[in-house]
This record gives structure tokens, sequence and C-alpha cells, in this order.
């Protein structure tokens, strides 16, 4: 049976030390056929956990293991946390690797490493800060905020002056810009990890609604993203805004209005049959 880190290393190996794009290593380094999928499935699970892979790492070693035995540890932690493999199985492939890669006298360190480590504490601070500190750089939510307030909104005049959205202009400057740290789940929780909370799909999205009712769909106690998720908040914000007249009310009761005639005349219920009965 061929080692199932192998093929990750090689590749992640072009990615890491010669700066190669995955798309370009996984289409030139020699895999075998049978494991392309999980291959490529590793490869970009450890680009996309990088910084929290290396979080676990650094709470766990003194000093940095050296660049070729540091992937090992990230492959194989992927496979651990991520992936849910046998942990016997994952240290012994890692050990075989390193001697393989010529890294014989650090084989020991793998096996102690992978049969030792402890998941650590999320750094202490706001839930937001420990949700951006395991998956991105500071530096990328920083440059996003700064790009989306200064450059989209107030250089157009402040608020409600701004020709598109900010946060949609600052999320595609920032895709664009660094596609490995935009184009995965900010972070995914990992096997037996206990967390506070957790982000998938909304409730308008998800496949099974019945389990909100229309108290936590109103109040927010939902799956979704901050600022879309509780009505409650949503009203309190608009008619803050329209008491201040810095809006006005023509424009969202207009919009919710026609938003509910449709629904009322498409579904012939005041609200869904998914979280209730007409």
């Amino acid at each position: 049976m061929n080692n199932p880190l192998t093929d990750p290393y090689l590749v992640l190996s072009e990615v890491y030390s010669r700066g190669a794009y995955l798309k370009q290593a996984l289409a030139s380094v020699p895999t075998e056929p049978q494991n392309r999928p999980q291959t490529s499935k590793i490869c970009y699970g450890v680009l996309e956990k990088d910084v929290y892979l290396s979080y676990i790492i650094g709470a766990n070693c003194q000093k940095q293991p050296k660049s070729a035995i540091r992937l090992i540890l990230k492959i194989a932690l992927y496979m651990l946390e991520f992936m849910g493999k046998h942990g016997y199985m994952v240290a012994d492939c890692a050990v075989e690797l390193a001697k393989k890669a010529g890294k014989g006298g650090a084989a020991g360190f793998v096996n102690a490493f992978l049969r030792s480590y402890k998941l650590p504490a999320l750094p202490a601070g706001a839930d937001e800060r420990r949700s951006v500190e395991v998956s991105a750089p500071l530096w990328l939510p920083a440059i996003g905020s700064v790009f989306a307030i200064v450059i989209v909104k107030q250089f157009f005049g402040g608020l409600g002056k701004n020709f598109m959205n900010p946060a949609l202009a600052a999320r595609a400057v920032m895709l664009a810009s660094w596609m490995s740290l935009m184009s995965g789940a900010a972070f995914t929780a990992p096997v037996n990890y206990a967390v506070d909370a957790y982000s998938g799909a909304t409730a308008l999205a998800s496949a099974d609604t019945s389990t909100y009712s229309l108290g936590q769909l109103f109040i927010g106690n939902i799956p979704g993203c901050l600022g879309e998720v509780s009505k409650l908040a949503l009203l309190m914000g608009g008619a803050y805004l329209i008491a201040r007249k810095v809006i006005s009310w023509r424009i969202p009761a207009a919009m919710l209005g026609v938003a509910f005639i449709c629904f009322w005349i498409s579904s012939g219920s005041l609200y869904s049959a998914d979280v209730g009965s007409a």
C-alpha cells in the first residue's frame, strides 16, 4: 500500500518551497492515479488550514521544526483532525515519509509529536478575533476593513454616497489578491473539538429548516453571517436610521412589502411550511 502522505508532501513541497500554484503543482508532480482525489483534498485542506495547523505545531514545540518536517506534521495533523484518520496509521506513515525524505534524524521527533500533541486553547480575546487568528493573518481583515470604509465609502462622500457595496467590494479585492486565504471556509472545527459557534448554510439555504422556530428566526439564534441573522436587530437599526432621517422609510417598506406579497402569492401561506403552518 502506498504511503498516503507521500503525494501530498511532494505536491505541497512545490508550493511551499518554490512558490508554485497548487493547481500547477498537482498537474506537474507525478502522483498515484488512485490517490489523486485524496491528494487534492489534503493539499487544498492543508493550505486552507495553514495558520491553524501552524498554531498547533507552535503550541506543542519549544522550537519550530525545519520546513520539511513542519510540512509532514501539517499533512499528518490535517489527516488526523479534519479527516478523522487513525492516529497510529498516520504517525507510522509520517515517520516513514520523514526517513524517505532524508530526515531520518527527525523521525523520532515526528513520532513523539503525533502521539502526544494536544490541541491548544484558542487565543484569548473576542470570539471574532479568535476566529480570525486561527484561520487567516490579522492583516487580512485589517486591509479589507480599510478598503471598504476608506476607499469605497469615505472617498465617495460617506454614508449613502458609495456607488457599490463596501463589504462586497472589499471581499472581491481580497479574493483577487489573496485567493488561497479567501477561497475556503474561515474555520472548520476539527474532529471532537468543542466550539462555541459554527458557520454554515443560512436557514433559508439549509435543507432542513424544521429545527428553527419562528422565535429563533426572528431573534437570530440560527446559523448565518453577522448582520443578517437577527431580524430584530435589523428592524431596530432600520428604525434608528429612519428616526435620524438618514434614510427614507419608503425604500425598505416597499422592498419588504413586495417580498411579502410575492411570497404570499407563490406559496399561498403567510409563512413558510418549513418553519410553521398557515
